[in-house]
């Protein structure tokens, strides 16, 4: 079924509130008890420990939070812990090799809006603690995890408003000394995009926008490679899409569902192969959607869940 929801605010990081829970058993949804905050915006992130800590984002009064639960799939209860050290919505958390989450950036209040700041958490005494900021203040950016252990950042936008500047810049992040140092830049400025971590260790980022307006969404796609610190250039999408998703499966492929445009390209899906570098129109979602989520399952297929219509009706299947 298809419900008109509210207004977008803060264009795509702000659709609805979600207070409560959901899980997928049995191929049926359950709703489990309810979230201590409703938010949008955040982040979640599954710890070392099986739980699921969500952080940051803004409940119904829009303002950005520092609240963070933690979430227990086994009970289906949340848990408040203690809150980061700084409020933050469309930011990257992000879980590193020695189990601790770092917090990147976001919206904050008030001008500059955007943030430099970053944070970690340590779930083995449940604290936060404040860390190098990045080299640039973003948000709506993307945080991937490298096979080497460190963090690479690229992309998004600063300022208090998304007309403000896109960001080509990206910067790397060393947990072992704490470090941000900046690497090469992205051949196209870009924010709602995705970064999908290769087989080989290299990064494929593809889609977004390149300015605030959402008047240029892009069908460029880029790689970078950690050994030289550069991007280049690959085959374009077929179609431009932003909030899309873009999924690894199993073959070694990407997957990049949503997100166009128009409805139809909202629809399309295109599968990408690192051994060509080339794109292919692969099958058609049932329903336009953005923002949506996409989840590789144990037995290879994808679930695609929830998100918007290009007219900003939300999706409830």
């Amino acid at each position: 079924m298809k419900s008109v929801s509210g207004s977008f605010v803060h264009l795509a990081f702000a659709v609805i509130c979600f207070g409560a829970q959901t899980v997928v058993e049995a191929g049926s949804w359950v709703t489990n008890s309810p979230m201590t905050t409703g938010r949008y915006g955040h982040t979640a992130t599954l710890l070392t420990n099986g739980q699921v800590m969500v952080a940051g984002g803004s409940s119904s009064t829009e303002s950005p939070t520092a609240s963070v639960e933690l979430v227990n799939p086994a009970t289906g209860g949340s848990t408040n812990i203690n809150a980061m050290h700084e409020a933050r919505r469309a930011h990257t958390a992000t879980l590193l090799t020695d189990g601790k989450v770092l917090a990147a950036g976001g919206e904050g209040f008030g001008p500059p809006g955007t943030l430099r700041s970053t944070e970690l958490f340590d779930p083995s005494v449940g604290l936060w603690e404040t860390n190098n900021a990045l080299n640039d203040s973003r948000l709506g950016h993307t945080a991937t995890l490298l096979l080497d252990g460190r963090v690479l950042v690229a992309g998004g936008y600063e300022g208090f408003l998304p007309t403000d500047a896109t960001l080509a810049s990206a910067e790397i992040y060393n947990p072992v000394t704490g470090i941000w140092t900046t690497t090469g830049s992205l051949t196209d400025a870009r924010w709602g995009h995705t970064a999908t971590l290769l087989p080989s260790g290299k990064v494929l980022v593809a889609g977004g926008v390149q300015n605030g307006a959402l008047s240029r969404l892009l069908a460029s796609a880029e790689v970078y490679d950690p050994d030289f610190g550069s991007w280049t250039p690959t085959d374009a999408m077929p179609s431009p899409r932003r909030f899309h998703t873009a999924t690894l499966l199993s073959a070694g492929k990407v997957l990049v569902a949503g997100g166009g445009a128009g409805d139809d390209e909202a629809a399309a899906a295109g599968l990408y192969d690192p051994s060509t570098g080339k794109w292919t129109p692969t099958g058609t979602l049932n329903f336009p959607r953005a923002i949506h989520s996409a989840t590789l399952m144990s037995d290879g297929s994808l679930l695609v869940a929830g998100g918007v219509s290009i007219l900003g009706i939300r999706i409830d299947m």
